[in-house]
């Protein structure tokens, strides 16, 4: 039979149903519960320190991370806005960032508004009005003034008023203005970099250092002044000016025009954010014969001494090449770019294979990206076929668009001694560079070109004591069904001293117009000429580039007719 569980009525002792406990008597009963109260109480005590120090160390967790995210969120602006600064080679800022401050007025606590105003008008006379009183009237916050500098902020801070607040705002700053803004483009409000260098910047991984460019500010403050005088003067569309070092090719200055401010860059609208320089595709003209020529003389299709015979123009279909000044005569290499003849450039191009003329323009980088840290760049454009017409056309700058920039770094390396270096908008520490031409080519261009400019139709590019080899391009522009019989694209490239060139530069102009200074004449000789001119006068001393004496001259000659080491391989890594 089964046994029934014992039942305790409720205030029973378990003694008298436990054996262990009904052999104790009452006094050990009595220290045995001490114990177990004991026992209960500890187990409480640990319980409760335990629920205690969870929450206590959750509430420090708690402290601290808030702490760390206030930490955060107070260092987010100071994190957000500091792009690094773009430095010129020299060191100087062309772009930073400052803190300036936004005026707020808890408008529902003024009590004198009218007396407030007139304190913040001597100290901000743009200060909105029509916005502060109404504000005051209807008792809400408003901003009564954006980008307070440092001492208009001290100012405000001085007249004691505590319902007028500030906040701050991080700026992006350009110093130079207008002066590179094609360089160092432009950002946003929340401070992305929307054109230029500044673009290049937002990819960069480390903010921690200076950006420091290839520029010189000086040059490029004299060729600003100097191309933007010019499209004023000659009514230009617009143009570009680029100096290059042409041992290296790092790019001194770069001007493109019209412009803009970089710190107010849509004030004029998106158009002149173009820029030319890079950007744009032109048919460059005559400037090409420089390659032409140099191409037969590397292939061995031409010599110095050869003649071509202008005295009647080309007739290719219905397409005629003739000369803009013609001679009328056998012209040799030399004279067909000294009287720039369109004849005698097509006549030396259709000796070439259309292979050759490929492999050339692959040498000249015509085919290359330009690798810049610039959003703003093109390619080279291309006939659509190449022909015997395309193959004439294309010897005097006809038919293919390129930018200045590829052209300038191709007839650097040209007129160098024959090495290509890839252009560059920051320093070169260790110029690479791949053969054009030889040597002796070069040598032989640079002795035609100086022809150019001493009688021919580069005279206006000459500048005392420096002895500039170079080539006019005056190109009818492309429209649409053909060529504009009254606009074109003038351009002058040169480098100077002529024995050991030092810089190349190129000035581009997109329909100048004829003026009485110039004789009723647009062409490149009357106005892209005499602005490069100007630019190296202005800018080679500040180069350490000095004049020289014709005695100096030729002593630089007959070094230059010595052989070098850097002239004897067939690649160059100068």
């Amino acid at each position: 039979m089964a046994r029934r569980p014992t039942t305790i009525k409720p205030g029973g002792d378990w003694a008298a149903y436990r054996s262990d406990l009904a052999r104790l008597d009452a006094a050990n009963l009595e220290s045995l519960a001490v114990a177990r109260t004991r026992r209960r109480v500890r187990l409480a005590i640990f319980l409760f320190s335990l629920v205690f120090g969870i929450f206590a160390a959750r509430l420090v967790d708690l402290t601290f991370a808030v702490q760390s995210q206030a930490h955060a969120a107070a260092r987010l602006p100071l994190e957000t806005y500091a792009r690094p600064d773009i430095l010129d080679r020299n060191g100087r800022v062309l772009a930073t960032n400052i803190v300036l401050s936004n005026l707020v007025a808890l408008s529902a606590q003024i009590e004198n508004p009218d007396q407030l105003l007139a304190e913040l008008q001597l100290i901000l006379p743009n200060i909105d009005v029509m916005r502060f009183l109404p504000a005051v009237k209807r008792g809400v916050n408003v901003r009564l003034a954006t980008r307070l500098t440092p001492a208009q902020k001290q100012a405000v801070l001085r007249l004691g008023n505590p319902y007028l607040q500030f906040n701050d705002v991080a700026v992006r700053v350009y110093p130079s203005g207008a002066t590179t803004s094609h360089l160092t483009g432009f950002v946003d409000v929340d401070q992305k970099g929307l054109a230029g260098m500044e673009y290049y910047i937002n990819d960069l991984e480390d903010w921690s250092q200076p950006v420091r460019t290839a520029i010189d500010l000086r040059v490029q403050t004299i060729m600003h002044d100097v191309l933007l005088n010019g499209l004023q003067a000659f009514q230009a569309k617009r143009g570009a000016a680029i100096m290059m070092d042409v041992a290296s090719g790092e790019v001194i200055g770069m001007v493109s025009g019209p412009d803009y401010d970089p710190n107010d860059p849509n004030q004029m609208g998106a158009a002149p954010h173009f820029n030319n320089a890079t950007q744009g595709q032109f048919e460059l003209g005559s400037v090409f014969k420089i390659f032409t020529v140099a191409m037969g003389l590397e292939f061995g299709l031409i010599s110095p001494e050869m003649t071509f015979d202008t005295s009647e123009p080309l007739y290719f279909g219905k397409f005629k090449t003739d000369d803009v000044h013609p001679q009328r005569r056998p012209l040799t290499p030399a004279e067909v770019l000294i009287y720039s003849s369109n004849i005698g450039s097509a006549k030396i191009a259709k000796l070439a294979t259309a292979d050759q003329i490929n492999e050339f323009w692959v040498r000249l980088g015509l085919y290359d990206q330009l690798d810049l840290p610039l959003l703003e760049k093109t390619t080279t454009k291309f006939p659509a076929r190449f022909g015997e017409a395309e193959q004439i056309t294309t010897s005097y700058g006809h038919g293919i668009a390129t930018s200045p920039m590829h052209f300038l770094s191709a007839a650097a390396a040209i007129m160098n001694g024959g090495a290509y270096y890839p252009p560059s908008l920051f320093p070169v520490d260790m110029p690479i560079a791949h053969r054009v031409v030889s040597p002796g080519t070069s040598a032989t261009l640079r002795a035609m070109l100086r022809q150019v400019v001493e009688r021919g139709t580069g005279k206006s590019g000459e500048v005392d004591g420096y002895y500039v080899i170079g080539k006019t391009g005056s190109a009818d522009k492309s429209i649409a069904g053909g060529y504009s019989a009254d606009k074109i694209v003038a351009s002058f490239v040169a480098a100077f001293p002529q024995d050991h060139p030092r810089y190349a530069v190129i000035v581009m102009l997109d329909e100048p117009q004829a003026t009485a200074q110039t004789h009723g004449l647009n062409y490149a000789g009357w106005n892209a000429a005499p602005l490069t001119a100007k630019i190296i006068e202005r800018a080679a001393p500040i180069l350490g580039v000095l004049p020289q004496t014709p005695e100096l001259a030729a002593l630089n000659a007959q070094a230059a007719a010595m052989p070098r080491l850097a002239q004897g391989g067939d690649d160059a890594s100068q």
